[in-house]
């Protein structure tokens, strides 16, 4: 992993739009939203409710929270006739949960609200020196109060000392073989031979990783609204790829050699690390030579080159049993977003062999952080992938060119970052997806 910073004081990705003329946009400070869950009696009658506050954009989302934030609540219970409850408890938990094996739990934090030996629960004084007997009636509230703690004792088998571990984000998606749960639930217990009851609701969680500030160069570009600073003028802000060698056949039948320099701009003045804030667009640069005139003008048109970002899960927090072809899925990896690419507008057209490009890789705003929680990882990789040009064929089919980049949830401190994709590019850019918030019907991992 690359340097980052977690338990930064940002919000929710601010994203402000480029400076081709469209609106800026920003993200404000949302105001808590209020989830509410309930068990109902046999007439349908709420008699036990769970109230909790968050940051979700709405309730049709899960309770969402970021590192340090306050989870907040109460139970209400509105019994109708007497009922003999002994306590009532609140848990939050952090699991790892696979098919057919026993969740393996990383984080729990139990708070006891009430209990038959702290006396009537109506006493605003109770001492808990005289042990309440009676059954409960009627309207009852508690409140309650955890705090996201940043990291977890974990001991992976049982005869390993436990480790201390930044706690991981939520992780659930269609087709994972392992997700990354956490839950609030109220323990509403009743004694020998009798049936407790348990209400609650899955909670996303998100860490705060914020990524070092960028160059001066280009933190003065974002400021005034002006084009960034280029690999020539802003050594300090970009990384640089040696050379790529490419070779293809022009129309079938004329062989082609060129050289591609494929740059991406990192947010560290001594050029490391690669690690850029999801909602934000990564800065790309490529420069294309050929001695042939023709094929640097169709490997130069915007949608002939080809890079991408991609995702690897790497999975075997715990043991799972094997799979129909007897396999157990250790890894997989997602194709993300693929970069918008335009003519560079600077560039002199004194050398017909060059030619340069500017482009950007747009992150989605709810892109999962990366983060390694013992053999459960979310990484991301940069890879440059032969062009698809007209009338031109590479003649290796592997990928150029790969960089490792880490994703953030909290942005460096400074200006905030821009897009600057020319409006006419707009149709180029990535249909809104989902990847880490999900609605109040799902388990969110």
């Amino acid at each position: 992993m690359h340097h980052l910073h977690r338990n930064g004081q940002s919000d929710l990705p601010i994203y402000a739009r480029s400076i081709s003329g469209r609106s800026t946009q920003s993200l404000a400070r949302r105001s808590p939203v209020e989830h509410s869950f309930s068990l109902f009696s046999a007439r349908n009658q709420p008699w036990a409710t769970l109230k909790v506050s968050s940051n979700a954009p709405s309730v049709r989302f899960l309770p969402s929270y970021f590192e340090g934030q306050s989870i907040s609540g109460n139970i209400n219970l509105d019994l109708c006739k007497p009922d003999a409850i002994q306590s009532v408890s609140v848990t939050l938990s952090g699991q790892i949960v696979a098919t057919n094996v026993t969740p393996f739990t990383f984080l729990e934090e139990k708070q006891l609200l009430w209990s038959t030996d702290m006396g009537d629960p109506r006493s605003p004084t109770s001492s808990g020196q005289l042990k309440y007997s009676g059954k409960l009636q009627g309207a009852y509230r508690w409140v309650f109060s955890f705090t996201m703690p940043s990291t977890c004792s974990v001991s992976w088998k049982s005869k390993e000392p436990p480790i201390a571990l930044p706690i991981p984000p939520s992780f659930s998606e269609r087709g994972a073989t392992q997700y990354i749960n956490y839950e609030l639930f109220v323990w509403i217990r009743r004694g020998p031979l009798r049936i407790d009851s348990k209400l609650g609701t899955s909670l996303g969680y998100s860490p705060r990783i914020r990524p070092d500030p960028p160059s001066m160069l280009r933190q003065l570009a974002y400021q005034n609204g002006s084009p960034i600073v280029g690999p020539e003028g802003d050594p300090k802000g970009w990384t640089v790829s040696q050379p790529i060698p490419i070779k293809g056949t022009l129309f079938g039948k004329r062989p082609v050699e060129a050289t591609c320099t494929l740059s991406i701009s990192v947010q560290l003045a001594l050029a490391l690390p690669l690690c850029y804030t999801r909602g934000t667009a990564i800065p790309c640069s490529m420069t294309i030579s050929a001695r042939d005139c023709q094929a640097v003008d169709l490997l130069a048109t915007p949608k002939s080159p080809q890079v991408r970002l991609l995702r690897k899960v790497n999975y075997g927090a715990v043991e799972q049993p094997l799979g129909k072809d007897g396999q157990t899925l250790t890894h997989s990896t997602t194709d993300i977003v693929s970069a918008v690419w335009w003519p560079d507008g600077n560039e002199e057209c004194t050398d017909v062999h060059t030619r340069r490009l500017n482009g950007e890789i747009h992150l989605p705003k709810d892109l999962q952080p990366s983060f390694i929680f013992g053999r459960f990882s979310v990484k991301y990789v940069i890879v440059f992938q032969p062009f698809e040009a007209t009338a031109f064929e590479a003649t290796d089919k592997v990928s150029l060119f790969s960089a490792s980049v880490d994703i953030a949830t909290s942005h460096a401190h400074g200006p905030l970052p821009r897009a600057y994709a020319p409006p006419g590019y707009d149709h180029l850019l990535p249909k809104p997806t989902s990847y880490g918030m999900f609605t109040s019907a799902s388990i969110c991992g």
